[in-house]
């Protein structure tokens, strides 16, 4: 499923390029994701400090019967404020995510290569779309999509 795909692809490169800043501690989700034999899918780690969810909505066709889609990608940072009570470890991750998404809006060579799934996606595109943040007092975490 090119969605699942997408998807992944997505995630490893936001897992890559926070672990080279040395930020380990964030679970990822995705939406179209298995998880490990024995895990319960999308069970929150308490051991971590927070969560990025990956979601590739199902494609899109603005034509009949012509075959360039468009897939919705959303991201979705989710920071226990208890653990990162000055919001620096959320500045930090917010601050990679939109590196990695701005370096694909701003270069189609890197997005192409990226996200290129031979004989099934060629990818033509990428247009970087608006997001949120802020913090849900209530649950005590901050949020970035």
């Amino acid at each position: 499923m090119t969605e699942q795909k997408i998807e992944k692809i997505v995630i490893d490169k936001l897992e890559s390029a926070l672990s080279a800043e040395g930020i380990s501690s964030l679970q990822f989700i995705g939406t179209w994701q298995p998880t490990d034999e024995g895990e319960v899918k999308a069970l929150e780690d308490g051991t971590k400090i927070g969560a990025i969810a990956v979601k590739v909505l199902p494609r899109v066709y603005d034509t009949p019967t012509i075959p360039d889609g468009q897939f919705n990608v959303q991201i979705s940072l989710t920071m226990r404020a208890e653990v990162d009570v000055t919001g620096k470890s959320y500045l930090d991750v917010t601050d990679i995510i939109s590196s990695v998404t701005h370096k694909w809006q701003k270069s189609y060579n890197d997005y192409a290569t990226d996200f290129n799934i031979d004989d099934e996606f060629q990818p033509t595109g990428f247009n970087l779309d608006s997001g949120d943040v802020g913090i849900d007092k209530e649950n005590c975490v901050w949020q970035f999509s």
